[in-house]
């Protein structure tokens, strides 16, 4: 978001690259990691600081020296809610745009990996916490110690996928009376998908009615595992709006707090689309009377499962299970973005932010979770710096961000707490990149510039107090 945005204002609203002061951008290489749970907490015995610098004790490393991560440090919230988590990251390749009058055109990659469980009722994440240990009181949120007993298993869904993108994007501006101006913008990607696999399931009525024997009434499960191949076309559409006041209506100071527009709104629907994977095996277990499920060797294979694919391992032996081959089409992350930008004087803004998934969280597409975003920003065409407030993971927790520019590089975490902290800590979020372009004129140029406009603003603010 911004006026020095570039390249980058594509990852939220194509459109908002139309009102970028850049001729031209370049994005070099950036990068995202985010990791979340809302029942795990980590209490390592030191902050992501010192774990950035090394400096903590020899203790916590191994002989080859690297960092020791220990299960200990893992701690369990139950608060009786159904639970979420998930582990994403990008890669964002190299990017560039470039201003031909009022049309700005570019070309954007990246790729991603996402995996994400929602929906997993209290007593089954303790359990999966705890690996299915009874040892270790795997089942001590279930009700099915003695025979008779039962328990509710919620509807979940556990998903994991992998993509890269190519898309081309423009952004054209058309002016407006009163110097306002309306920017429509585009990208249409192409879009590989490099394999995943999903679990869903329906509520499950769970009765234990004899050892390591259950009855599970009203089951509908749903699971596959697609490889490398897919293919799909991805479409981000957006329109933004320049708001300036008309100039009779312009008090004396206006200039001096609004020189490069009062507000700026945008509009976005981002990741439109879908990959097709063909001849891709799946199974379901549905039946709609109860059905007696053996866990010893479920119990056994989840011990020793190398992914989440393989989790279908858990239902062996399982009746009404039928596997067959189809084409499977996996929805693309899609969401809507709004976002506003007002203008406080110069280099300051108040920038908000509205991102809502337009996916499932129970259904099998890639999905980005929905959120709400406020802070100030300061931005020049050297530094700049965001600080504000977020209620992320659709809307179930609140967090402080940051995000910064100096020169050529940025970086930022929207989980500032967790980064300086080393006791509960719930989700990591981290970014790192290297972007530069070209703005007219020299700096020197418009450093005087900008000393020019502020004394003709307040001469101008000054003239209508007398």
């Amino acid at each position: 978001m911004g006026r020095y945005a570039g390249i980058h204002a594509t990852q939220v609203n194509p459109a908002l690259v139309a009102n970028t002061k850049y001729r031209w951008h370049i994005n070099l290489i950036g990068a995202w990691i985010n990791a979340n749970a809302s029942n795990v907490n980590i209490n390592p015995p030191y902050s992501g600081f010192k774990l950035a610098r090394n400096r903590f004790a020899d203790d916590y490393f191994r002989a080859e020296k690297k960092t020791v991560l220990q299960r200990s440090w893992f701690t369990q919230t139950m608060n009786g809610k159904d639970q979420f988590a998930g582990l994403s990251s990008m890669l964002y390749g190299p990017s560039f745009m470039m201003r031909i009058r009022d049309l700005k055109l570019g070309i954007i990659t990246n790729i991603n990996s996402n995996i994400r469980i929602d929906g997993m009722s209290q007593n089954l994440a303790h359990a999966v916490f705890n690996r299915m240990d009874t040892a270790a009181g795997a089942l001590d949120f279930f009700n099915l110690k003695n025979q008779g007993n039962s328990d509710r298993i919620a509807a979940f869904s556990i998903a994991q996928n992998q993509w890269s993108s190519v898309g081309i994007t423009a952004a054209y501006n058309i002016p407006l009376k009163w110097k306002r101006d309306l920017h429509v913008g585009a990208t249409v990607k192409s879009v590989r998908g490099l394999g995943g696999q999903y679990i869903q399931s329906d509520e499950i009525q769970a009765t234990r009615i004899g050892n390591q024997l259950y009855s599970l009434d009203q089951i509908q499960i749903g699971m596959a595992e697609y490889r490398s191949g897919g293919r799909g076309t991805g479409l981000d559409l957006g329109v933004a709006y320049t708001l300036r006041k008309k100039e009779h209506m312009q008090p004396g100071d206006y200039k001096y707090k609004h020189p490069d527009y009062m507000v700026h709104l945008g509009l976005s629907f981002m990741d439109i689309g879908s990959i097709l994977y063909r001849d891709v095996n799946a199974t379901t277990y549905t039946s709609e009377v109860p059905v007696q499920w053996n866990t010893a060797a479920a119990l056994a294979n989840y011990r020793s499962i190398p992914n989440v694919g393989d989790l279908q391992t858990i239902f062996t032996g399982l009746p009404g299970a039928e596997t067959f081959s189809q084409n499977l089409r996996i929805g693309l992350p899609t969401r809507m973005v709004f976002t506003a930008d007002y203008q406080l004087k110069r280099h300051w803004f108040v920038q908000g932010q509205w991102t809502q998934s337009m996916r499932s969280r129970y259904g099998n597409a890639m999905r980005q979770s929905s959120y709400l975003m406020l802070g100030p920003r300061y931005e020049s065409d050297i530094f700049a710096f965001t600080l504000p407030v977020m209620l992320e993971y659709d809307y179930r927790s609140l967090r402080a961000a940051a995000s910064f520019r100096i020169g050529p590089i940025y970086f930022g975490t929207n989980s500032l707490l967790s980064a300086v902290r080393s006791s509960n800590v719930r989700d990591l979020d981290y970014f790192i990149g290297i972007s530069f372009g070209d703005i007219p004129g020299s700096w020197i140029d418009r450093l005087g510039k900008d000393q020019e406009e502020k004394e003709k603003i307040k001469r101008a603010a000054a003239c209508d107090k007398l």
